[in-house]
């Protein structure tokens, strides 16, 4: 994200000293720039003036939401495709799209991993959600999103299953459809 800075100012002269959640007094100014919380205390020395007493404020940065909409899909109920059906994702069409990823000033975009992780009972009639999971920023994963600054929504699209129309009778024993009556 984007850095947030504490700004104070003071007489000419002065040196300000801040203090980071009662911590040791420094004269570094505190910058963050992922989502929390912190107490920062600051104070003015001058060599002319008496110290003056601590300032105290919190600086907060809050949570970026991001939302997460997966495709639905309908599927025909088919007998060949196995017990469970799940979203077709391709490069072309991955099955879901992300929006509210930060920029930080001069970079690119985070980044996080996206899995769809719905299924749907290959059965006419059924449903389920086209569920994902989400991979944050660790150590060696090439993802740049931490989980600590987003806030997650979720708009999962619908997997269901329809009746085939194919039903068609396959006579099996056309050879045998006529017969003389032999009593069995």
């Amino acid at each position: 994200g984007n850095p947030m800075a504490l700004r104070a100012e003071a007489k000419p002269g002065s040196t300000l000293l801040y203090s980071v959640d009662g911590g040791e007094w420094t004269e570094d100014v505190p910058t963050y720039t992922d989502a929390q919380s912190h107490k920062v205390s600051v104070k003015a020395t001058n060599p002319n003036y008496t110290d003056t007493p601590a300032v105290d404020v919190t600086m907060t940065i809050n949570k970026a939401t991001i939302t997460v909409t997966t495709s639905p899909k309908q599927f025909t109920y088919d007998p060949q495709a196995g017990d469970e059906l799940a979203y077709p994702a391709t490069e072309s069409d991955p099955g879901y799209a992300v929006s509210g990823l930060v920029t930080p000033a001069g970079g690119e975009q985070e980044t996080l991993g996206v899995e769809l992780t719905g299924k749907v009972a290959n059965a006419a009639g059924k449903t389920a959600s086209n569920s994902y999971a989400l991979t944050w920023a660790a150590e060696g994963n090439g993802y740049t999103a931490k989980a600590s600054n987003y806030t997650v929504e979720g708009d999962e699209g619908a997997l269901s299953v329809v009746a085939a129309t194919d039903n068609a009778v396959n006579i099996l024993n056309a050879s045998d459809l006529v017969k003389t009556y032999d009593g069995n």
